[in-house]
């Protein structure tokens, strides 16, 4: 009776081990930086905006996830927010079986919004409309876990000359304004 037990355990952990090394040569195998001209163009694509990844993505399985460094989005070519990483959890299963993208986890860090209303009254972000996906991936959001760090909102009005800095780092908030 013993032996049969052993010969399960062993075969059991023997699966187990193949399967996590067979994840490990996955997650190594798959280079996620030849995917970010199709995301940059989806992205830019359905905010009606220019979204670019200037650092390297990353993937990870345990939990399963995808990483960008150094993301810029603009509009009309003036950078409207800026951050220095972006960290998405996902559903593994639901993405394979079914090609539907759910959200799970998101987590921004050192993220600034410049806000820049001209001389004319108008804002920056204004004029963005959102353009149409028809057949494009569909994203599912149940977010769990949301984390922001080290933010930072900078607004600029260019008909007074007024500069207002508003940052956030930890649990402390620091607001200048500088006329």
């Amino acid at each position: 009776m013993k032996a049969k037990s052993k010969l399960v355990l062993s075969v059991l952990g023997g699966c187990t081990a193949a399967l996590l090394l067979a994840a490990v040569i996955f997650v190594n195998a798959i280079n996620i930086n030849s995917y970010r001209p199709r995301i940059e163009s989806v992205v830019s694509g359905s905010a009606g905006l220019e979204f670019k990844i200037n650092g390297n993505m990353g993937l990870s399985l345990f939990p399963f996830g995808v990483s960008a460094k150094d993301i810029r989005v603009f509009n009309k070519g003036d950078e409207i927010i800026s951050m220095k990483d972006l960290n998405l959890g996902a559903k593994l299963l639901p993405l394979l079986m079914k090609k539907q993208l759910i959200v799970t986890r998101c987590e921004i860090v050192k993220p600034t919004v410049t806000i820049v209303k001209d001389a004319g009254g108008k804002y920056n972000f204004q004029g963005t409309e959102k353009k149409s996906q028809v057949g494009g991936p569909g994203a599912a959001f149940s977010l769990k876990d949301f984390r922001l760090s080290d933010g930072m909102i900078v607004y600029l009005d260019r008909k007074t000359g007024g500069r207002s800095e508003e940052r956030r780092v930890g649990k402390e908030c620091r607001s200048r304004w500088s006329p």
